[in-house]
C-alpha cells in the first residue's frame, strides 16, 4: 500500500471515529436534555428584518407561517389570529422581553400574553394584551421595541418585563461584555454555528466552565449597574405616561429554593453538570429587578411579580420544555398568575 493510500485510510478511519463519538454524545445530550446539541436555531431569530437602530432587527410585518403557528400583525407583533384584532389606540397590557414572553416552541395562542388576553376577554376586562416579546432580544432592545413599535399605536396601561438574554450574554462574553452586546440572529458565521453544535466539544469543555465563571465579577457589576439604570429610566418614562411596570424574574425550570425537590426533576442532574456556578448570576439580576421595583413601588409605578414563588408551589416538571422556556401548561400558569397579580377587578374599575 502506498504512503498516500495509508494516509487517506488513516484520515477516513479517524474521521469515522470522530463522527461516531459525536453521534453517541449527541444521543447522550438528547437523552439528558430532550433535544440534540444542534445550535443552528438556538439563538437565531427567523422571520426577521434588519433595522439600522438599537433594535437591530424586528419581525416581518404581516408574516404568517401556519405550520409553525407563527403570526405577526402589521406592526411585527405576534398575535393569535383567532382572537379579535386590537384596535389602534386601545388600552392594553404589553408583554416585552425575549423568547419567554414571545412563547418559544408553541403556537400563537399558547404564549402567556395570548392566554392572558383570552382571560381578559372571557371575564369582561376592558383591556387587551399585546405580545411584544422578540426572541434573543436584550432588555435594551425590548425597551426600544416598545417605544418604536407599540407606543405609537396603542395606549399601554401596564407593561410586563421578562428577559434573560443580558445574563446569557454576560456568561458568553464575560470580560468583553458591553451594553451593546446582542445575539446575532442572522446565522452568518457558519463555522461558529457548527462548533457550537458539537456535542463532543460541549462535553470536552465542561470541566473548564466553572473556572471560567470566576473572571466575570467586574463585568457582572457593570452589567447589573447598567440594567438598573435602564430600568429606572424606563419606569420613569412609563410613569410620566401613567403606565405601570411589572418586573418578572429569570425563572429556570428547577426549584431555586428547594434543592431536594429539584433533585427529583428529570433535567436537574444535567443542569448541575452544565451550569454549575451560573445561579449567582441569575440571583444578582433578579435581585436588581427587586431593588428597582422597591424604589418605585411607593409611587405605584412598578412592582415585582415573583414567578419563582408562584411556580414553586406547583409541580415544575410539566411546566417547562427546556431549561428556561415554558410548556403550554407553564404558559397557562403564568397567565393565570399575572391575571391575579394585576388585580383584574381594579382594571375593570370596580
Amino acid at each position: 500500500m502506498s504512503t498516500r493510500s495509508r494516509i487517506l485510510r488513516t484520515v477516513v478511519i479517524t474521521l469515522g471515529v470522530v463522527l461516531a463519538i459525536e453521534g453517541c454524545l449527541q444521543l447522550l445530550f438528547r437523552a439528558r436534555n430532550g433535544q440534540f446539541a444542534i445550535h443552528f436555531e438556538r439563538h437565531r431569530v427567523v422571520h426577521i428584518e434588519r433595522r439600522d437602530d438599537p433594535r437591530g432587527y424586528t419581525y416581518r410585518a404581516g408574516f404568517r407561517d401556519r405550520a409553525q403557528g407563527l403570526t405577526f400583525d402589521r406592526f411585527g407583533l405576534r398575535v393569535d389570529p383567532a382572537a379579535p384584532p386590537i384596535a389602534e389606540g386601545a388600552p392594553v397590557v404589553v408583554a416585552i422581553g425575549d423568547s419567554v414572553p414571545f412563547g418559544h416552541g408553541g403556537a400563537d395562542a399558547e404564549s402567556y400574553p395570548a392566554q392572558l388576553d383570552a382571560m381578559f376577554r372571557a371575564r369582561g376586562v376592558p383591556l387587551r394584551v399585546i405580545n411584544a416579546g422578540v426572541q434573543s432580544y436584550t432588555l435594551r432592545q425590548s425597551i426600544e421595541h416598545f417605544r418604536r413599535d407599540v407606543l405609537p399605536h396603542f395606549r399601554p396601561v401596564i407593561v410586563t418585563v421578562q428577559a434573560a438574554n443580558d445574563v446569557a450574554l454576560l456568561l458568553h462574553h464575560r470580560g468583553s461584555w458591553t451594553p451593546d452586546r446582542t445575539w446575532a440572529p442572522y446565522g452568518d458565521d457558519v463555522l461558529s454555528t457548527i462548533v457550537a453544535s458539537s456535542a463532543t466539544l460541549y462535553y470536552a469543555t465542561l470541566p473548564f466552565r466553572s473556572a471560567a465563571l470566576a473572571d466575570i465579577r467586574e463585568p457582572q457589576a457593570r452589567m447589573i449597574a447598567h440594567e438598573e439604570r435602564l430600568l429606572d429610566d424606563f419606569i420613569r418614562f412609563c410613569g410620566r405616561r401613567a403606565i405601570r411596570v411589572v418586573l418578572m424574574p429569570i425563572d429556570p425550570f428547577y426549584y431555586g429554593r428547594d434543592r431536594e425537590k429539584s433533585e427529583h426533576l428529570s433535567r436537574w442532574g444535567e443542569w448541575v453538570t452544565q451550569h454549575d456556578g451560573i445561579q449567582p448570576q441569575f440571583d444578582a439580576f433578579n435581585d436588581a429587578m427587586i431593588r428597582v421595583a422597591r424604589r418605585h413601588e411607593q409611587a405605584e409605578r412598578a412592582s415585582f411579580f415573583d414567578t419563582r414563588e408562584y411556580l414553586d408551589a406547583r409541580d415544575r416538571e410539566p411546566l417547562y420544555t427546556d431549561f428556561i422556556h415554558y410548556s403550554a401548561a407553564g404558559k397557562r400558569a403564568i397567565a393565570e398568575g399575572l391575571f391575579d397579580f394585576l388585580d383584574a377587578g381594579s382594571a375593570r374599575g370596580d
